[in-house]
Order: C-alpha cells, then structure tokens, then sequence
C-alpha cells in the first residue's frame, strides 16, 4: 500500500478499501481484519437486505477454467473479508483464471454460501458455482456457470468466456460432493 493512500485513508472521514487492501493494512499495522474493517464500511459496502456484513475465511483458489484435481475448500489461507453474506457457512475463493470473464476476473475474490444436498439442489440456471467432484479419494474442481438439463440427474457447467474450451462439461450429480453459490465478488482493481 502507498503511503499516499495510507494518508489519504487515515485523514478520510469514511475512508473506503478493497479487501485486499484492508488485509494488507491489518498486516502492516498488526492488527485484525476485523479491527481494521470495521473502521472502512461505506454505503457502497454495506450488505443489502437479508444480508449481513459478516468476516468470511479465505479458503484457497478455485480454477475459472478446466476441472482440476485439487482439495482446495480444505485449505485455509488464514485470511478473513468483509462480505454481505446470509449463511455463517459462507467462504471466499480467490479465482484462478479466465473462463468466467467478463463477470469475474483472475484474482477475484468470491464469496459463495454452500448449498445443501447438491445432489438434488436446486440450480439456477446461469448462476455462477463452485463445484467439486469426488471419486472415492479423486477431488477435482472449478468455478462455472451451472445450468439444468432435461435428465435430472446430469447438469452442465459451462465457462462465460466464449473463448474458453470446453463449451461444456456434463457432470453426474452424484459426483458432485460439494456444491457452493457465488452470492459475491470483491473485483481486483489491480491497486495497492
């Protein structure tokens, strides 16, 4: 962070930070998240309604492109963010990839909620999720677009970037063993 911004953000009556930025300042000046946050709420953060602003852990990347082969809702990056969110059970992923431009980039931090039983959840078409895969001890996952199909059982996961290939994955439900809706997004500006 600079220290202009750091000057500009102390003298500030409601200063306003990116997440990222808010983690790097807490570092600096060796406090929390939560502690520092708490100071940088705006009106153009503050959750919309049936929601709270709520800390949610940082729990690792997630692959905007191919199915990958990868645990990685089980590992922790210590990191906490701000976020509107209607679960406690809610999370972020830092997106790895181009597939879901133009809605979200590579660095992206979203925030999704988990979605009970996916094997017979219901999907909104369209609407961005993390899915994981499971084969006795295969994981693989990735962040894509979902959408429902005539057969109940098999949905399809497609990119948003048209140029990304495959077009589409058909997936088993069954296969599915973790299941979580994108409800948020804190866009990388590429500012410190």
């Amino acid at each position: 962070m600079s220290r202009s911004r750091l000057n500009d953000w102390l003298n500030e009556e409601k200063p306003s930070m990116r997440d990222y930025q808010v983690s790097k300042l807490a570092a600096a000046l060796g406090k929390t998240f939560d502690e520092v946050s708490a100071r940088v709420l705006t009106e153009s953060n503050v959750a919309p309604a049936g929601r709270a602003m709520r800390s949610v852990p940082l729990v690792n990347s997630i692959a905007a492109g191919p199915f990958r082969d990868d645990r990685a809702w089980d590992k922790p990056t210590g990191a906490w963010f701000m976020a509107p969110v209607g679960s406690a059970e809610a999370f972020a992923l830092r997106v790895s990839g181009d597939s879901m431009e133009p809605r979200y980039y590579d660095g992206d931090i979203i925030v999704c909620e988990v979605v009970p039983d996916p094997a017979h959840a219901r999907i909104v078409d369209g609407h961005a999720y993390a899915v994981q895969l499971s084969d006795d001890q295969f994981y693989e996952q990735c962040f894509k677009a979902l959408f429902n199909t005539s057969d109940p059982r098999v949905i399809v996961a497609r990119p948003l970037n048209p140029e990304t290939r495959p077009r589409e994955t058909r997936i088993d439900r069954r296969r599915i063993s973790k299941l979580a809706k994108a409800t948020w997004v804190n866009q990388r500006d590429g500012t410190d």
